[in-house]
């Protein structure tokens, strides 16, 4: 009786007002549903709705990222979604469930942004030695050095002895000093993460060394510091060491002697060159008044003399 009513008073509506009473509804509810769609994929806050998820919702809003949508790292399916939504009604957990391993924001995603920089506040890895080394060459995952703590995207001081745990730093001044304070782990100009001589000259020069270092461009050996120094293996150099590169010193004048084989005996750290008789003076006390004014070498060869004809 009432189902005939309706129609009956539904046949005296003029078609017109039915069909833009029917496009009314209509686009109501595709604007309903459009934004309920925008709000569940694209609104952070949709996230937060659940309990469990307010720690991560609130270090996310104090993070580098919190301009970027959940949703543009965590990209699941909709099987995947359609899983989480039945353990939130059925299961009700108690606390987010830990990740057992499962890379969660694969790199496919962080390059998205941090490939070459589109986005403006996004730090390019490309060109960088560290992500060269690490992300190009061994395919290391973003997540192993950024993200091991919730929505802590910088990487934690020490996080390179998660994998490195066997290097240690020899040195008692660089033992607390952070792996990136020499590694500079985002140089474009380096192509190895092994530091320059200027990274290592920019602490060294300002800790008042017993060994001054010569800055000059005319001083002798303009090397890396690392040829001669490691604080991983070797932190000064041996005369070994010293042999790697000047394997032909011991054949030739009074540097076959037993007691002239110790090389910084008389080649000073950093100085090297002997420009005094001084040196030489340290262990011959008894010379002093040999040939006054003149330097020893100039008498006593140290080198082979086709060698110093050749400069």
């Amino acid at each position: 009786m009432t189902f005939n009513r309706i129609r009956r008073r539904l046949s005296m509506v003029p078609p017109l007002v039915l069909v833009i009473v029917v496009l009314i509804l209509f686009g109501a509810a595709t604007f309903s549903g459009y934004k309920l769609y925008d709000y569940t994929e694209n609104n952070p806050r949709f996230c937060a709705s659940c309990h469990i998820m307010d720690t991560a919702y609130a270090k996310w809003s104090k993070s580098v990222h919190q301009g970027v949508n959940c949703h543009d790292c965590h990209k699941l399916s909709y099987i995947e979604r359609a899983k989480l939504v039945a353990s939130f009604l059925f299961k009700r957990p108690a606390s987010v469930p830990p990740r057992h391993g499962k890379i969660i924001v694969p790199y496919t995603v962080c390059i998205q942004c941090h490939l070459q920089g589109p986005v403006s506040e996004a730090h390019p890895i490309r060109g960088t030695a560290g992500h060269k080394k690490h992300f190009f060459d061994e395919g290391v995952e973003c997540t192993r050095c950024h993200g091991t703590k919730l929505h802590e995207f910088l990487p934690e001081s020490g996080f390179c002895t998660h994998c490195h745990r066997d290097i240690k730093v020899h040195s008692e001044v660089m033992a607390g000093f952070d792996c990136l304070t020499c590694h500079d782990f985002l140089s474009k100009s380096a192509s190895t993460l092994i530091p320059e001589r200027k990274v290592c000259l920019s602490c060294h020069q300002e800790m008042n060394p017993r060994v001054p270092f010569p800055t000059g461009l005319d001083t002798p050996m303009q090397l890396n510091c690392n040829t001669c120094h490691d604080p991983h293996e070797r932190i000064k150099p041996s005369v070994e060491d010293c042999l790697n590169c000047h394997d032909q010193a011991r054949r030739f004048g009074l540097h076959r002697l037993q007691d002239h084989q110790g090389c910084k005996s008389c080649h000073k750290p950093h100085a090297w060159k002997v420009r005094s008789r001084g040196v030489c003076l340290d262990c011959h006390k008894n010379r002093l008044q040999h040939g006054p004014g003149k330097r020893c070498d100039q008498c006593h060869e140290f080198r082979d003399l086709r060698m110093t004809e050749r400069g």
